[in-house]
């Protein structure tokens, strides 16, 4: 049996979003293929791929420290969880994040803070800790930073 196609499991038309800010449409097509439709993402960082994939179907919780995007999108599906940047660490507030967080997560999605984003290595447990996560996307690696700290989260996770 081969991989179902995206187009065979969203039933909605959705538009994706391609510009120099957007995840590349491999990663929805990755996403639609490992996590079920209706399943939680929790997206750090918001933008047009939050809605993009409430418009699939899936429940997403957009972590997000700039009060001017939060909230400008509206769906049903889309949940935003306003979460300040910590001064010392640069990344977004654990108690904030933990306190909007659902009790079960399909997928985080890493596409933020545009400033910090290193720090997600240490601060991430402490976000997510205990929480089952099915999938984990790193968006940006590409730059050298967020590079080096991918390298580094997964060499101290079991994959």
């Amino acid at each position: 049996m081969s991989d179902p196609t995206p187009q065979k499991l969203v039933k909605n038309t959705v538009t994706i979003p391609v510009d120099e800010w957007s995840l590349g449409p491999l990663v929805y097509r990755e996403l639609i293929r490992r996590i079920p439709i209706g399943a939680t993402i929790v997206e750090l960082g918001s933008g047009e791929s939050s809605v993009a994939f409430a418009k699939i179907g899936y429940k997403v919780y957009s972590v997000e420290h700039d009060r001017e995007f939060v909230d400008k999108h509206e769906h049903p599906n889309l949940t935003y969880i306003y979460a300040p940047l910590d001064e010392i660490t640069g990344w977004y507030n654990i108690d904030a994040i933990r306190a909007g967080l659902p009790p079960s997560i399909g997928a985080v999605i890493v596409d933020g803070p545009t400033s910090g984003r290193e720090n997600f290595i240490t601060q991430f447990e402490h976000a997510f800790g205990g929480k089952h996560i099915r999938c984990i996307v790193v968006d940006d690696i590409h730059r050298f930073l967020d590079g080096q700290a991918f390298l580094e989260f997964c060499s101290k996770r079991a994959l």
